[in-house]
């Protein structure tokens, strides 16, 4: 039995013994009332062993055939030996009309103990670049308007230049041309 038929049975013995009511035997398996009226007569007929599903050990309806299989194992030996699992699943598609998935010829090729073609390369990580060596190939400029003085004076605009590292500053009454023109005269002397 699965581990979804095991608690059946103490339940279902339960409900013939009427200990408990259908409706408590249906909520606790989560199915209908009809359903565990169907299983009590399933255990009352065969025991615990009616309670395993009916399809358990057949085929799948949806399984390839054996012979498609076989088939499959063999054009992976000859013809297409040397060719990957999906382009082997295109062209059994395409040219031998065999509809078979990827997964399918790849768990066929491994069960015919036939090695992968092409393995598949690890994502690789994206090399970042290193940041520029030289200092001020890329300076940035901007204001900044705040109470730098506390109170103790008039509001002012922080005027900077920076890359890394903070390069120039200049205090100015309001963000201005004159602020920024101060900054790269200070640049082009430093």
């Amino acid at each position: 039995m699965s581990r979804k038929e095991v608690p059946r049975a103490g339940l279902l013995k339960a409900a013939v013994a009427g200990q408990i009511s259908n409706a408590e035997a249906a909520a606790a398996l989560h199915l209908s009332k009809r359903q565990v009226q169907r299983l009590k007569r399933r255990y009352r007929k065969e025991g615990a062993a009616g309670l395993r599903h009916r399809l358990r050990g057949r085929p799948s309806t949806r399984g390839l055939p054996a012979a498609a299989q076989q088939r499959v194992r063999e054009l992976l030996q000859t013809t297409y030996r040397d060719v990957n699992d999906g382009h082997a699943a295109e062209k059994l598609r395409e040219v031998d009309g065999l509809r078979v998935s990827r997964a399918t010829v790849q768990r066929l090729r491994r069960a015919a103990g036939l090695p992968a073609k092409h393995r598949r390369r690890p994502a690789q990580d994206r090399a970042r670049r290193p940041p520029e060596a030289r200092m001020g190939a890329l300076v940035q400029l901007d204001a900044s308007p705040f109470a730098w003085l506390e109170g103790r004076g008039p509001t002012m605009t922080l005027h900077g230049a920076a890359t890394g590292t903070v390069l120039a500053l200049v205090f100015r009454p309001t963000e201005d041309l004159h602020g920024y023109a101060t900054l790269l005269h200070q640049l082009g002397t430093a």
